[in-house]
């Protein structure tokens, strides 16, 4: 799905131009996308992490852009204890 890194280049400034434009829609997925299919490749990772908190702000989804970034920053780990509930 990702193989053509030109067309996935266009896809992200596609997906980064219809969100200033009012339509979060296609960052939201495609940040999803390469978040799941970025295999440890730092360009797609960071578009990823561009693309879902892009989103989540425009959506007034402040929260959900903290955890996204937060997962960004650790995603090495199994787990993030910062967002795990202590109750």
């Amino acid at each position: 799905m990702f193989e053509d890194a030109e067309s996935v280049a266009e896809s992200v400034a596609e997906a980064r131009r219809r969100c200033t434009a009012g339509d979060p829609a296609e960052a939201l997925i495609l940040g999803r996308d390469l978040h799941w299919a970025s295999g440890g490749d730092a360009v797609r990772e960071a578009w990823a992490n561009e693309l879902l908190v892009m989103a989540y702000r425009a959506l007034d989804r402040w929260s959900l852009a903290g955890i996204a970034q937060a997962h960004h920053r650790h995603r090495a780990l199994p787990d993030v204890d910062v967002l795990m509930s202590r109750g």
